[in-house]
């Protein structure tokens, strides 16, 4: 069922024109057409349905061009920032990673400059999102990120605007879980104190 379903969506247009081609060839046998409106009618179809196929096929190739491109800027280094920062393998150097973190903003922001142009699909945008809010929700990620967006906001093409009520929410619930951490590693003793205190 999904092999045909996937068939369906791959070869839509084709099987649209198809399904044109034949009605016009039926419409042809049934009613007195005259054979030059016929064949003009004809040249039509082939004319779009080859113009909408190099449309697609050029859309594709810019496609490709754009996600090599971004997946190589998206370097080792920078994931190993990222990660590193996330399990606590390594604290975070101001001068050196928040141009890093920059670069990567300056990344999110073209990407999602050709998702708004079309360029992108929007289950492939989808999934870069995901990977984008992980990244910046991490708290001295995210201190570059606010500063830019303060500073220098509509220098990213929209993107600020756009990803700020989005990672501002996720952010809520990651620092509920990092609170909830710290509470769980704090020593017996300072925790019960911690939580009569509360209760007073």
């Amino acid at each position: 069922m999904d092999s045909l379903k996937i068939f369906f969506i791959r070869n839509r247009i084709t099987l649209f024109f198809l399904v044109l081609f034949v009605g016009v060839l039926f419409a042809f046998s049934e009613f007195e057409i005259n054979d030059k409106f016929f064949y003009a009618t004809l040249g039509a179809l082939i004319t779009l349905y080859i113009g909408i196929t190099r449309y697609h096929l050029n859309n594709d190739k810019v496609f490709m061009e754009l996600f090599n491109e971004f997946n190589s800027r998206y370097d080792d280094e920078t994931n190993e920032l990222f990660n590193s920062l996330r399990d606590g393998l390594r604290d975070y150097e101001p001068k050196e990673d928040r141009l890093r973190v920059i670069d990567y903003l300056n990344l999110c922001a073209e990407e999602y400059m050709w998702y708004k142009k079309g360029r992108i699909p929007k289950d492939v945008w989808a999934a870069w999102e995901v990977g984008i809010i992980k990244n910046l929700i991490l708290n001295n990620v995210y201190d570059v990120f606010d500063d830019e967006k303060n500073l220098s906001g509509e220098s990213y093409y929209g993107f600020m605007e756009y990803i700020s009520p989005i990672l501002d929410k996720q952010r809520q619930s990651y620092l509920h879980i990092e609170e909830k951490h710290d509470l769980q590693t704090i020593p017996s003793e300072s925790n019960d104190k911690m939580k009569a205190s509360i209760k007073i």
